[in-house]
């Protein structure tokens, strides 16, 4: 039984390992496409600036890339993964893949304003992971789908600043299986905006100064679960995550 457990939980690691790569590939042949489209709300931003500020809730500074951000990786996506799922619970895209996994990737964006946001960690909902947390934390994906398709999630994290062209850093991570939890435990998660007490999400903590940026621990080169995929060219708020131990691939103007 251990020996089938371990087998299952070495298969989960290489086959999100390998989608990961897959994904950060596949988006930096694009990333100068994916910077142009985040920005092409810049130059209609009088259209748009007073009714998008009337709007926002108050005493709260929200990222006006939250909506827009979406649609411009469900492109990039398309590209990529050609069989979506309609499922109504799950990240901001959800695919099918023919070789048994069910690819969720869910879309952040976070203001450099706002370190508690992005350095280290990453806001998670219920609905965008499978790793569940004994009497904390129930996770509203399965590990594993009644169809047998494995799970697999990713966030995709865009740090920027308000009502700017300046998109800071794009950041992919992967988030472990629920099956894994025996591997990962508590470690990787942090309280999220609500707490523990509502529980409807946590911070994926990538980062802890003891154990560094989190890998993946089943491999034998233990690769990143967390990349900086691009970066604006001497930002300060991208220098302070590279101190971190992330590894950056790309650099943009």
């Amino acid at each position: 039984m251990s020996n089938s457990l371990n087998s299952i939980e070495n298969n989960i690691e290489l086959a999100e390992h390998r989608y990961f790569v897959t994904i950060k590939t596949n988006m930096l042949t694009r990333i100068n496409e994916i910077i142009n489209q985040l920005n092409s709300r810049i130059p209609i931003i009088n259209d748009w600036v007073n009714a998008f500020r009337s709007t926002a809730r108050k005493g709260y500074k929200q990222s006006d890339l939250d909506k827009g951000s979406e649609r411009v990786f469900h492109k990039w996506a398309s590209y990529l993964f050609s069989i979506p799922n309609s499922t109504p619970i799950g990240s901001d895209l959800v695919f099918d893949s023919d070789e048994g996994y069910r690819i969720h990737i869910d879309i952040k964006t976070a203001l450099i304003s706002n370190p508690s946001d992005y350095k280290g960690v990453i806001n998670i909902g219920q609905n965008q992971t499978s790793y569940s947390i004994p009497n904390t934390f129930t996770a509203n994906l399965p590990p594993r789908y009644v169809d047998g398709k494995i799970t697999l999630t990713y966030v995709v994290q865009v740090i920027h600043k308000q009502l700017s062209d300046k998109i800071h850093a794009i950041v992919l991570g992967c988030i472990p299986n629920g099956l894994l939890y025996g591997i990962y435990g508590n470690q990787i998660v942090r309280a999220g905006k609500g707490g523990w007490g509502k529980a409807k999400d946590f911070r994926f903590r990538y980062y802890t100064k003891k154990g560094g940026i989190l890998s993946f621990m089943l491999l034998p080169d233990k690769p990143p679960r967390v990349e900086i995929i691009t970066a604006l060219q001497n930002s300060a708020c991208v220098n302070s995550l590279a101190s971190l131990g992330l590894i950056v691939n790309h650099y943009h103007k």
